[in-house]
């Protein structure tokens, strides 16, 4: 008897409130989870790339040479590394936002499909793409 009480309240209890606690689950944990993941990689790339170090010696010469030309030389250097490293951590920082949005709006596509397949959406938005 026991073992038939504990099944049903698995089946009735436990599944019931993981089903009706996911949708708040990824909305609020899942998203802050994501969110710090995606923080993690932002600032492992800003250090991979060294981009603080970049900016802080953008107007000192290369190879500790002080002379004009060494001058006129490094700065155009630095600022076409710069610009380029920067121009790659946007595009990577793009991608990350584009994650967060895709984790964002598959429920929503997903409880959607559902719903239609039960009959209770008219229009299967799918379809409306092709």
């Amino acid at each position: 008897m026991q073992t038939v009480k504990s099944a049903l309240k698995f089946l009735f209890i436990d599944i019931l409130w993981s089903v009706v606690y996911f949708l708040p689950w990824w909305y609020y944990r899942g998203t802050l989870k994501i969110i710090g993941l995606l923080r993690y990689q932002a600032k492992d790339l800003v250090r991979t790339l060294n981009l603080k170090i970049l900016a802080r010696f953008l107007f000192t010469p290369m190879y500790g040479l002080n002379d004009i030309v060494s001058r006129l030389i490094s700065f155009p250097v630095r600022v076409v590394h710069f610009s380029l490293l920067m121009i790659i951590a946007v595009a990577y920082m793009t991608v990350l936002i584009l994650i967060l949005l895709l984790w964002l709006i598959v429920p929503v596509f997903v409880l959607y499909n559902i719903l239609y397949q039960i009959g209770l959406m008219p229009v299967n938005i799918f379809e409306l793409w092709t």
